[in-house]
């Protein structure tokens, strides 16, 4: 823009010129022709570059361009020698001056800069939208219909040149360049169309006469109106105006309400307008309308400056309709409601969600979406809401953040790997001699992308492991899932649907660098000209280890021969692969996967493989039993047990331990058995930990968290592995805070305070296998009713839990890989050791200074996945407008389970991340040989690495999503993988 902006300048200022002066010498000329060049060269630039090319061409930015490139082809013409070029046009080359001027000089959105603007442009040097309220100009959406002073003027001053008799001319002595200058031009124009009318200047043609009565017929219609406006701008509130919709009639945009802080605010938009969900910008506008009851702070004003336009902020509420009104929520694509995350009363701060929620709701109908922020867990699925469409998406990021902590006491590095995957974060520039630092910036940029699968992908009968293999040979794209149309035409996602064949109805689920990577592999197998076949190549692996290219029809008829040959392998071996089956059904039960196979197929198996085998059939095991155990609850339907009265059936619902555990008591429950659960507390309750087996330490310094149930009901999941837990704590805990604990077994309590090394060692912590230090709370009942707890009580809080980290370190030294600290404030992640300092000038300019705490995501502790934040998972928020899917993604990842899907022999089959060792053999290869070996031979999906330190000179282990093809495996690393 600044390239055009000085080009655009020089060619104005050198019309002006022109206008004094009756030649020219050839320095002009010369630079009049490049900058001619250079407009004729960036139309055909930008009309190619385009999105959408036609909506470029007929824009008023399109149609600028295309005028500007005419005064190059006039130059060449042979009118150049008549002096008849008409060089006015040259002067519509300033409208590309405005935007960047205005973005400069005039960009803001408070009354006194609206009203500035407004008079502005009243006097026909700015731009307005198409109903007259002012606003900061973007180049692509200045409205063309609105009279510029500078080109009325132009116009004025080349038809009094052009049109003024001789004799006239003489009459009055004026000079080769005419009786008006340029000067004098826009002189007179502002003089009469604001009424003042000196008479000192007058026009000597009758072309002149007419532009001074066309340029006063139409300040005659403009000022009144914009008068009008300014006097409504300085009468009423600040930010209490009304969102102009029109503006973005053909894109989108989408309103943000409810509690919102600064923070929540500057994590959402940086985020939501990261690059990578930028693609269609131009053509597709996104925009942003944050709603908030206050004024914004200069610091919220400061922010919403970097968004140029885009972002608006209105003064209301999502409980008044007025205001609803006021900002256009009947047509919005979205409305967001946060909630405050750290409400003293969460279930009253819920509470407020549910009336926002049906506000919104009954105002703006079934066609637009509200996405509902919730605290409490068993609020998701409310009564509140049975009625309402699905329209309404009810999104509680507390609930996951205890699964992912469970889930990351077996799988190191999984907050960081999880959370990369869904959050953009911040671009980076080459990273020198860190290659290990840029391996994890390179799997940083790895996201997660819906994409609509070829063709020839389910024409030609491909199952989800050979389009697997195909789209990573061929992409570099990872596909881990699908989101398939269910019987009763629902849609639902499978991660690693193993066996099931492509439907032309599936929707693949990719990890791709960006949104262009994973669009490309829709595109795969099409036609293309010859001059574009030798870019349609796919990297595949000959018997020297080394990589050579193929074209995508010859790798489908490759997957194809080696489909053959299995199949024929099959036929030949059928009878012994059958007695085979059959001996393993009888003593396994079901198979995991049906009866070609297990998880490791038969032949040579390492120590390694035979471990992941177990593992599996007694997590198939488990969860089968778990299915029985959830149908055979105590009441029974078709059974032997009878419930003679209703007295007998409320009596075994209030019972304590309750017979179903994977459902939170409710507080009836607990208050009627508090003698109960405070005799198990006693019984529970230890002095020293004496365990004969590795447990997990949960450090809680702080209040007894009100949803810890969920971390402790994971861990008990019968997926996963069921070690002890410790809980040390220094407050005496109630009935309403043990009941939803203590009714698990192996869990015990210790009172003591985390900050003492005494108390830890008492707690068993050089014993643990896992340590986790939770956040505290940013708010206590005692805290005051501001809206925001203070910075130094939230640092308080984090410096306490960075203590016990210390603290804890210091006794496990040198085995520290055992610790997660979640942490309030993201930037004190930076606190944590090992500490490593990235200077800001590597990070991208534009988006550090949307988000400049984003770059706590490549501080050491947060790469190998110590640190943790549960403010990061707000990402849950914005990446489901983009993806629909993304909640339940992560809960797939966390949770697993059996799915039912039809696959080989009809057999259920286990889904859900996990992590594993290389296969022996494997330190030297490339990551491209391990991903294609274990997806053939070992039913096992790897979508990235977890390596260890001092890989590359590495100063922690971290994390590597989708590695490059070519890259080495080293001793020690550990696989994210999908099994089936």
């Amino acid at each position: 823009m600044w390239a055009e902006s000085l080009a655009a300048l020089i060619l104005v200022s050198l019309y002006v010129r022109s206008t004094y002066t009756s030649g020219e010498d050839h320095v002009i000329k010369v630079l009049r022709i490049i900058c001619s060049i250079f407009f004729v060269v960036d139309y055909l630039v930008k009309l190619y570059s385009a999105p959408v090319r036609l909506y470029y061409f007929v824009s008023f930015t399109g149609i600028v361009d295309l005028i500007s490139t005419f005064p190059f082809f006039l130059i060449l013409s042979p009118w150049k020698e008549d002096n008849a070029i008409p060089q006015l046009v040259l002067l519509l080359r300033f409208l590309r001056i405005i935007p960047r001027l205005v973005s400069v000089v005039l960009a803001g959105n408070t009354i006194g800069q609206q009203i500035f603007q407004l008079t502005v442009y009243t006097f026909g040097v700015g731009c307005m939208d198409e109903y007259g309220k002012s606003r900061a100009v973007e180049k692509h959406t200045c409205y063309s219909g609105k009279v510029q002073v500078f080109i009325m003027a132009g116009l004025l001053q080349w038809v009094e040149r052009k049109a003024t008799p001789l004799d006239v001319q003489k009459e009055n002595n004026c000079g080769p360049h005419g009786c008006l200058t340029f000067y004098h031009a826009i002189y007179f124009i502002i003089v009469t169309i604001s009424t003042v009318g000196y008479g000192d200047i007058t026009m000597h043609s009758d072309w002149g006469r007419a532009v001074t009565l066309f340029t006063i017929l139409i300040a005659l219609l403009i000022l009144p109106v914009q008068i009008n406006n300014i006097m409504e701008l300085a009468s009423r509130r600040p930010y209490g105006g009304k969102f102009a919709v029109q503006k973005v009639v053909g894109s989108r945009f989408v309103i943000v309400s409810g509690n919102l802080s600064y923070r929540t605010v500057q994590d959402f938009l940086s985020e939501f307008y990261h690059p990578s969900h930028d693609k269609d910008m131009p053509a597709f506008p996104l925009r942003v309308v944050i709603m908030a009851p206050y004024k914004p702070s200069f610091e919220m004003k400061t922010l919403l400056a970097n968004y140029k336009g885009r972002v608006e902020f209105i003064e209301g509420t999502p409980l008044k309709e007025s205001d609803l009104d006021r900002v256009g929520a009947k047509v919005a694509s979205a409305v967001f409601l946060m909630a405050d995350r750290q409400a003293v009363n969460p279930d009253a701060e819920d509470a407020a969600q549910f009336v926002r929620t049906l506000t919104v709701h009954r105002h703006c109908g079934p066609k637009v979406r509200v996405i509902v922020e919730m605290l409490k867990p068993e609020n998701e699925d409310s009564a509140i809401l049975d009625d309402a469409e699905n329209v309404i998406e009810i999104i509680c990021p507390e609930a996951i953040r205890f699964q992912l902590l469970a889930c990351s006491c077996h799988v190191k590095g999984l907050p960081t790997f999880l959370t990369n995957l869904f959050k953009s974060g911040l671009a980076v520039s080459s990273l020198g001699s860190e290659s290990w630092m840029q391996q994890y910036s390179n799997g940083l940029k790895q996201e997660v992308f819906p994409v609509i699968l070829p063709s020839c992908f389910y024409t030609e009968g491909f199952i989800f492991e050979e389009v697997a293999e195909v789209i990573y040979r061929k992409h570099q794209v990872i596909l881990f899932g699908l989101d398939i149309l269910m019987e009763d035409m629902s849609r639902d996602i499978v991660l690693y649907p193993r066996g099931r064949q492509i439907s032309s109805s599936d929707v693949g689920l990719v990890i791709a660098e960006d949104l262009w990577a994973a669009e490309e592999v829709s595109k795969f197998g099409r036609e293309v000209p010859f001059l574009r076949s030798m870019q349609k190549l796919s990297s595949c692996r000959s018997s020297n280890g080394k990589f050579y290219q193929i074209q995508d029809s010859e790798l489908l008829e490759e997957v194809k021969k080696r489909r053959l040959i299995q199949i024929t392998r099959s036929l030949d071996t059928n009878e012994t692969d059958f007695s085979i089956s059959t001996s393993s059904d009888h003593s396994m039960g079901k198979s995991s996967c049906g009866g070609s196979g297990s998880l490791i197929r038969s032949g040579y198996r390492s120590g390694h493989q035979s471990k992941i085998q177990n593992i599996i059939s007694a997590s198939h095991d488990q969860i089968q039993s778990l299915d029985s155990s959830l149908i055979d609850t105590d009441i029974p339907v078709g059974t032997k047990k009878h419930i003679f009265s209703l007295e007998e059936a409320i009596d075994i619902a209030m019972s304590w331990p309750p017979s179903q555990k994977w459902d939170k008591p409710e507080p009836p429950v607990l208050e009627r058995n508090a003698n109960v659960i405070m005799e198990n507390l006693s019984n529970r309750t230890m002095s020293v930990v004496n365990l004969n087996t590795p447990h997990i330490l949960l450090c809680i310094q702080g209040k007894w968290p009100v949803n810890i149930f969920y971390l402790i009901s994971h861990l008990r999941m019968p997926s996963m592995p069921n070690p002890p837990v410790v809980i040390l704590h220094p407050r005496e805990l109630g009935s309403s805070d043990w009941g939803c604990v203590g009714m698990f077994e192996d869990v015990y309590f210790i009172k003591g305070s985390p900050l003492y090394e005494l108390d830890l060692l008492r707690a068993g912590v050089m014993q643990a296998e896992r340590v986790i230090i939770l956040a505290q709370r940013c708010r206590e009942e005692e805290t005051n009713d501001e809206n925001e707890p203070s910075a130094t009580t939230v640092a308080s809080y984090d410096i306490n839990n960075i203590l016990i980290a210390a603290t804890v370190e210091r006794l496990l030294h040198p085995t520290r890989d055992r610790i997660v600290v979640e942490l309030q404030q993201e930037a004190q992640i930076h606190n944590l050791r090992p500490k490593f300092h990235m200077s800001k000038g590597r990070f991208d300019s534009e988006i550090y200074a949307r988000n400049r705490d984003a770059d706590y995501m490549f501080s050491p502790s947060y790469i190998e996945g110590k640190g943790f934040s549960p403010t990061a998972l707000n990402f849950l928020l914005y990446a489901t407008f983009f993806n629909r899917n993304t909640l339940n993604i992560v809960k797939k990842f966390l949770s697993g389970g059996v799915n039912l899907m039809s696959t080989e022999n009809n057999q259920s089959f286990l889904e859900k991340l996990d992590q594993h060792p290389i296969p022996k053999g494997y330190a030297g290869r490339t990551f491209m040989e391990l991903f294609l070996d274990v997806l053939r031979d070992d039913n096992i999906l790897v979508l990235g690495l977890h390596r260890p330190a001092g890989t590359f000179n590495s100063i922690v282990s971290y994390v590597y999503t989708n590695p490059q093809p070519a890259e080495i495996l080293v001793a020690g690393d550990l696989m994210f993988v999908i099994h089936a």
